[in-house]
């Protein structure tokens, strides 16, 4: 019984994952990419997560080491580091952690931007797991395999369906941390918005104005990035050009009563107070259960 299980197993690891699959049916998968100047730190036990975040950090601008940040994302209780630290990390350095989307051909996207992705990964079972940070650097088209630094492996090459095995069993983590002002080849601008607002307790006014205006600079009609990018605005109190995001973000979102409820506080601001009325009343009129609109009303008045 335990050869036939045995090989059943081995049959299932033949099969080429879906994403892998996918992947090498297109164009992209013809083309091999290394990034040379992504520094190596060899992972030291337990301490994978600060090495890995050194390299992907300096790779993006950075200057620091696994030691300097050790004492920011290490956990000896848990003798390794968990997500929300190297998010938190990434952030503290100066960089906002973009997450990647989560499939092959996003991450060679990636590669092909010049950005390298630190990805996690789970290289045993998953209920036996065994975390690991690791770099992803490059693609060899004519190996179908991916360049990663890993462990004490400087230009280590694993199969591209293996990869995606160990990927998946972490729900595809990984991410690319950029300038503010900067953009990861992912194209969905919801999430591209998304991570920025999960980083603006890290970032000043000024840098939050190039984060957002980069996402609206592709995606106009972006709704979180036009209310980010007027909040940035606003607390730089440049109010007249707080003003013209949001009367141009109503003409795509004539709905929205956060936009109205936000002109209002603007409008207040350039001493408009009649404007200011009216438009918390329109936001009242759109959403008439949010609190904060009522609050908004009475400030303005």
């Amino acid at each position: 019984m335990l050869v036939c299980l045995c090989a059943a197993l081995l049959s299932a690891c033949a099969i080429t994952p879906p994403q892998t699959s996918s992947f090498l049916a297109q164009p992209a998968s013809q083309k091999s990419i290394l990034l040379k100047d992504v520094p190596f730190y060899a992972q030291k036990e337990y301490q994978c997560g600060p090495a890995a975040l050194a390299m992907a950090l300096n790779a993006a601008g950075a200057s620091t080491s696994p030691d300097q940040l050790v004492s920011e994302v290490y956990l000896p209780d848990r003798k390794g580091s968990i997500q929300v630290e190297m998010l938190g990390a990434s952030r503290r350095q100066g960089f906002i952690p973009f997450k990647v989307e989560g499939t092959i051909a996003g991450l060679i996207k990636e590669l092909q931007a010049h950005h390298s992705v630190l990805v996690f990964q789970n290289l045993a079972l998953p209920w036996y797991p065994q975390w690991h940070y690791a770099v992803v650097v490059g693609y060899d088209a004519a190996s179908k395999e991916l360049i990663l630094h890993s462990a004490e492996d400087e230009w280590h090459r694993t199969n591209i369906g293996t990869f995606e095995r160990t990927w998946a069993r972490t729900g595809y983590w990984g991410f690319v941390p950029l300038k503010p002002g900067l953009l990861p080849a992912n194209q969905n601008p919801d999430q591209l918005a998304d991570s920025i607002a999960q980083s603006e307790q890290s970032f000043s006014p000024p840098q939050l104005q190039k984060a957002y205006a980069s996402v609206l600079k592709q995606w106009p009609d972006n709704l979180q990035s036009s209310i980010g990018l007027s909040v940035a605005l606003y607390l730089q109190k440049k109010y007249v050009a707080s003003e013209r995001v949001l009367r141009n973000a109503l003409k795509h979102h004539p709905a929205s009563g956060v936009l109205y409820n936000n002109l209002a506080v603007v409008l207040k601001a350039l001493n408009r107070k009649k404007e200011a009325k009216q438009a918390a009343k329109k936001a009242i009129r759109l959403e008439p259960n949010n609190q904060n609109f009522a609050a908004t009303l009475s400030e303005v008045s």
